[in-house]
Order: structure tokens, then C-alpha cells, then sequence
């Protein structure tokens, strides 16, 4: 018998009779095939056109994404290599049943998603399958798929894995291995005469069957709206209940029998885990059903439900965990239930553009010369840096002949590229220093995709002080204070700036990315006003202020 699931999403239709063994479809050098022998017989064709946008069609790789025309959203299935082994025809009846598996397969109709092949049809033959005519037809036939069967030849029971784990493509290839289960019937759809002995017989030749997904689903698509972190990850997600998610269920015609649900308490966890470094977080929904983690769970009502998702950047070595709980959640036999999460983490991607020289015309990179893309960030000990490029990339500014050199002034020039007007002078700034700033070990924010953690709060200053807060005038005379920030997050109702350690250029080189920040003041050293500036230095142990910075640097600028 062959059995063939073509490319739409939900029904199995079956079209021409074959030998045993016969496959359909043309045969190219991306097809799989399979056997384990065996004797010959005739077979019957069973091809499939998948319809129907209510449940979960008939493959056993998943993937997230539009389900039929409608543009309605859900887990489209593929099959996956060796499927035949746990697809089982009951070529006998209910009351005498004669369950038969398959010797053989071979796909059709693959296509490459993401560097993975998805096989969106295959065929499938059952040597021992018998011959039946008008005469003694038994049909409809019941067909199994239980992708985890506890042995080869067992169609009874179905194995939802407590351990599992998904290709980084944002394809889930292995939810067969761990407990995806179907049902189906084929029914008889053309019939063929032929002699038999002196006899015209009439030959079943071809069948049709739907098969219905009986395992749930939950897929998980965290997003981040402030921001796309393609550098950082979904790794692992882990849901625990009340009740066994995973274990040894009985199966048969009518699917899963959750009254027998075991009660070890290791099968009220399950775990899944992506491989590689994880599936990349998406700045929105749409983007998130690209890189979906699916799980399979056994059906069923479950209580104090619990979803952990771990985010982490194994560049960085940064991570966090999100956590969903459902006091109640009920999860249908064939439907996927979509776990959806907004992350809110503050993106300052955009500030990679933005160093520039002290007092400079234009930003340390722009039009004309801009950073080397793909950036080649390094890493050590959660603390990132970019090299300076060599050539002939090297085009950082170098000299005062060029619009991003430094000024030497002193104070910011007219035609400052961050502004002249209303910036930040270093007897304003001085207040800083005069109340208390926070250091938040725990804030979460991402960088060019990365994801950092620690953010300096500082409180808010006003301008146009002619004197610091210790009655001295900074501008004239060389100062440098400091403080040492508290722990924690700032006072609520309070009036704060977050300052991320963004770093600082240095010859062409990113330096200090979640280490320290710099942020130029508008006020040269009084003691070498040629060459020097006043500048803003934050990091997790001190928050200071100092006119010993070297104007070339690239920096960021303080803000009101």
C-alpha cells in the first residue's frame, strides 16, 4: 500500500493503484527513501491534497505560520524522515484487528525553508498489505500515526517526551519523536476490474483518509516591540503543572486517554531546548511566527501551569528568564495554543551612530565614512568591543582636517553636530554629583542586537548655573568628583536619566560596551583646553566627572 501527503494543508485524498513498493512522484537528488525489504504484493495508492483550516494536518515536523488562504494563523506539519516506521493500517477490523506498518517511503514535493528541507508530500508502502475486492472489502480502514511508539510494532500506546529539543531554523523536525500522534480513516475512492482466474473481479485501487492530530501544541513567540535583538536568543523553555504534561498514554481510535494520565512528578515538567544558540527574537508578532519553539503536551485540562522561557546572548553571556502562569488552561487534542510575550527591553541600536569627537562637526562615523558592516564584536567577561578596522576601512577621522575632528573651543561650537544650544555645562552637571544615582545590576537592554544588563539612573539637572553645587566655578577651574552609586533602581515619582554603558571610541575601536559610558559635557579642560574636555564617566562602581577626557574620543553627549 502507498500512502502519499501532497503539498495543501489538511486532508488526504488518494489517487492511482501501485505495486507494492512503486512510489509516486519524480525522483531528484533531494528526495529520501527508505526500506527494510521484504516480499512484494499489490498495493494501493493512498496520495494526499490536505484541506480543512480547523486542526492540525497530517505531517510530523511543525512550523508556525498561515495555515490556508484565509491568512488564519497555526502549526503547519511536514513529514519528516523514517515516518513510515510509526504510521500503522488496520487491515483487519475492529473486532479482529490486523495492524501492518510500513516498509518504505520517499518524499515529494520538498521545499528549503531556512536552509531545512520540509517535505510537504511523501509516499508509503506496506508490503503485506492484502489485496481486497468488491466482494470482501472491510472499509473503511483506521490509520495510526504515533510517532513515539513504545516499540515498532506497538499502535497502542503513544510516549509524550518530557525531554525535547528543536532545530534553531525555526522548524520544530522532531515533534514525531516526541509523542505528535494521528488518527485517521480511508475510505475506498475508485475501484479497477480485472481478471481473476476466469473471473472480472473489481480491485480496490485507491483511498482516502484525513488525519487528525490528536497530541496539543504550544508554541512560544517571545518579541521585542522596542527593538529586534538578532543576537540574542530563545534557548529553553520549560513548563510545569499539576498534572502530568508528558508519560505513557494509552491510544487508539478515538486518540489520547488522558483518564490514565501517570502521576510521577518528573512528567509534570516538560523541557524543551533549541539547539545551537536558540531561535533570534523578532521585534514583532509577525516576525516571531518565523522563529516559533513548538512543544508537545498530552491534551487535557491542566492547573497552576506554569511557562518559563529562558532569553539569553551566549556572546555576552547574559540571560534572563520570562515567566507566564496560567491558573487554569485548557489544551484541546489537534490545537496549538500560541504563547506570545512582549519582552519591552529598551533597544539603543540607534546610538551606534551617534559617538562623535568632542565639539566635532559630524558623527565619529557617517555617510561618507561609515562603520564596516558586519561589525566584529569581541567579548570578555560580558564587556564588548569592536576592533578598528583595518584597511581599507580604517576611515575614522585622524586629523583636523576633517568635519568629525574635535573642536578647540571652548565650548561647543555653532555648528556642533549634536548642538550648540541647550546642552549641559559642567556646573550643571556637578549636580549630579549632589544627590544620589543608582546603579540597576538588573536592567536589561540591548545594543546592536546584543543583550547587556546594567544601567546607571542619574538624577535630572536644570541648566544655566554660573557656580557648581560646592559654590565653585568648574569652567575655570580643573575638577574632577565622584560618587559611588547605590544599589538598585531609583526612587518612584523620582526624576531620573538612564545612562547605558555605551562605551567610547578610541582610534577606530568600540570600547567598554556595558562596562562604562561617556558623555560629554559642553566645557573644555581649564587646563588644556586644546586637547581635553569635561566628560560624564558612569560605570556599576562610579559616577564621575572629570576634564581629563582627550577630545579625540568618541563619546556620547549629556543631555538635560
Amino acid at each position: 500500500m502507498i500512502f502519499k501527503i501532497n503539498k495543501q494543508l489538511f486532508t488526504v485524498v488518494m489517487a492511482c493503484a501501485f505495486i507494492a513498493f512503486g512510489l509516486s512522484g519524480c525522483a531528484n537528488e533531494d528526495q529520501w527513501a527508505s526500506a527494510t525489504g521484504g516480499t512484494k504484493g499489490v498495493g494501493i495508492d493512498f496520495s494526499g491534497v490536505i484541506s480543512g483550516e480547523d486542526s492540525p494536518g497530517s505531517r510530523t515536523g511543525a512550523a508556525y505560520g498561515e495555515i490556508n488562504t484565509n491568512h488564519d494563523l497555526g502549526v503547519n506539519f511536514f513529514w519528516t524522515k523514517d515516518d513510515y516506521k510509526r504510521l500503522f493500517v488496520n487491515a483487519g477490523t475492529d473486532a479482529t484487528p490486523n495492524w501492518l506498518t510500513f516498509t518504505r517511503e520517499h518524499n515529494t514535493d520538498s521545499i528549503m525553508v531556512n536552509g531545512v528541507w520540509r517535505y510537504n508530500g511523501a509516499s508509503f508502502s506496506c508490503s503485506d498489505f492484502p489485496t481486497f475486492y468488491s466482494d470482501n472489502y472491510p472499509g473503511p480502514f483506521k490509520v495510526r500515526y504515533i510517532g513515539s511508539a513504545t516499540a515498532p510494532t506497538d499502535s497502542t500506546s503513544v510516549k509524550i517526551a518530557r525531554t525535547q529539543t528543536q532545530s534553531s531554523k525555526g522548524f520544530a523536525d522532531r515533534i514525531g519523536l516526541y509523542g505528535d500522534c494521528a488518527i485517521a480513516q480511508a475510505s475506498a475512492t475508485n475501484w479497477v476490474s480485472e481478471k481473476v482466474g476466469a473471473t472480472w473481479k473489481t480491485r480496490l485501487a485507491k483511498c482516502s483518509f484525513t488525519l487528525q492530530h490528536q497530541a496539543s501544541y504550544l508554541t512560544f513567540m517571545p518579541y521585542n516591540l522596542l527593538g529586534a535583538m538578532p543576537n540574542t536568543y530563545l534557548k529553553r523553555i520549560k513548563v510545569s503543572a499539576k498534572e502530568a504534561l508528558a508519560g505513557t498514554f494509552p491510544f487508539n481510535d478515538k486518540g489520547i486517554n488522558v483518564k490514565s494520565r501517570p502521576t510521577t512528578a518528573l512528567l509534570k515538567t516538560v523541557t524543551l531546548t533549541v539547539d545551537g544558540d536558540g531561535l533570534p527574537i523578532a521585534k514583532d508578532r509577525d516576525g516571531a511566527r518565523n522563529n516559533a519553539g513548538i512543544m508537545v503536551v498530552a491534551p487535557g485540562e491542566y492547573t497552576d501551569l506554569k511557562v518559563t522561557m529562558v532569553i539569553q546572548d551566549p556572546s555576552t553571556g547574559n540571560q534572563f528568564d520570562v515567566e507566564k502562569n496560567y491558573a487554569k488552561l485548557e489544551l484541546e487534542s489537534g490545537k496549538n495554543q500560541t504563547v506570545f510575550h512582549s519582552l519591552n527591553i529598551p533597544d539603543y541600536t540607534s546610538e551606534i551612530g551617534l559617538h562623535h569627537m568632542w565639539g566635532a562637526k559630524d558623527y565619529y562615523w557617517n555617510v561618507a565614512h561609515p562603520m564596516p558592516d558586519p561589525r566584529n564584536w569581541q567579548f570578555s567577561g560580558g564587556v564588548g568591543s569592536i576592533p578598528a578596522p583595518a584597511a581599507p576601512n580604517d576611515n575614522w577621522p585622524k586629523d583636523g582636517g576633517d568635519s568629525r575632528w574635535y573642536s578647540t573651543d571652548a565650548e561647543f561650537p555653532a555648528d556642533y553636530i549634536a548642538g550648540a544650544v541647550g546642552n549641559i555645562n559642567v556646573n550643571d552637571a556637578s549636580y549630579i554629583l549632589n544627590s544620589n544615582c543608582y546603579w540597576d545590576a538588573d536592567a536589561k537592554w540591548t545594543f546592536d542586537g546584543h543583550l547587556f544588563k546594567g544601567i546607571m539612573w542619574v538624577p535630572r539637572v536644570t541648566r544655566g548655573h554660573t557656580a557648581a553645587y560646592d559654590g565653585q566655578d568648574w569652567t575655570g577651574t580643573a575638577t574632577i568628583n565622584h560618587i559611588t552609586p547605590m544599589a538598585g533602581t531609583p526612587p518612584t515619582g523620582g526624576n531620573y536619566v538612564a545612562l547605558p554603558a555605551l562605551g567610547y571610541y578610541e582610534n577606530g575601536a568600540l570600547k567598554g560596551v556595558g562596562e562604562v559610558g561617556y558623555y560629554w559635557i559642553n566645557n573644555c579642560s581649564p587646563d588644556d583646553d586644546q586637547n581635553e574636555a569635561y566628560c560624564l564617566r558612569v560605570s556599576s562602581t562610579i559616577v564621575e566627572i572629570t576634564p581629563k577626557i582627550k577630545k579625540s574620543l568618541g563619546c556620547l553627549v549629556l543631555r538635560p
